[in-house]
């Protein structure tokens, strides 16, 4: 978390409980997640916490973000294996 100027997970757990907008995007970047189609926003609480919603209007497959985008970057190491 050095590009944000963060040196502990207590700093961390601090500015995601400030402003979980910024935390979930930067996650949604880090982890590199394939969008079909992108979000128009992180967090929708427009109709009350227990309704919210999350990185609304996005489309995403899941076996894109986790099997495809592997298999890209590194074609020849074992994806699943088995026993």
């Amino acid at each position: 978390m050095k590009k944000y100027d963060i040196s502990t997970l207590q700093e961390l757990s601090h500015r995601a409980n400030q402003n979980l907008e910024w935390f979930w995007q930067e996650v949604d970047k880090e982890i590199g997640i394939i969008w079909d189609k992108p979000y128009t926003k992180v967090l929708d609480t427009s109709k009350g916490i227990p309704w919210s919603r999350w990185f609304v209007d996005g489309k995403t497959n899941i076996y894109k973000s986790s099997v495809e985008k592997f298999a890209k970057e590194k074609p020849y190491d074992t994806a699943y294996f088995c026993l």
